[in-house]
């Protein structure tokens, strides 16, 4: 729950016009469930996804500055699942996450997944 309201709070915050598009999707598969996140909005700028959607470790030159979509990685890796991002050609973000079902993921860890901050 935390990681959808977060990516959907992210959509509607940045999202300078008057009233932003925000679609979620839902999908089981085999042993996971994926959602995505698509909106209108300016986009995420590369810096805030190093080490959020890619293995890269953030550096005092590239790293995000918002607290949003560190928490939805930590709850992700808690859970052995993925975050991908693609921009969107007319403008906006698809944010997609996966997540194994409940019968196929690992307890979460006690303390927070470290992401080199």
């Amino acid at each position: 729950r935390p990681v959808c309201e977060q990516l959907v709070e992210n959509a509607v915050e940045h999202t300078d016009n008057g009233a932003p598009l925000v679609e979620v999707s839902g999908a089981e598969r085999d042993a996971s469930v994926s959602v995505r996140i698509v909106d209108d909005g300016p986009g995420i700028p590369a810096d805030e996804l190093v080490g959020i959607t890619t293995d890269e470790e953030p550096t005092q030159l590239t790293h995000g500055t918002g607290f949003a979509l560190w928490l939805v990685r930590s709850v992700v890796d808690d859970y052995a699942g993925t975050i991908e991002y693609d921009s969107r050609p007319e403008g906006g973000s698809i944010v997609a996450v996966e997540l194994p079902t409940a019968g196929d993921r690992p307890e979460p860890a006690d303390e927070p997944t470290d992401h080199g901050g």
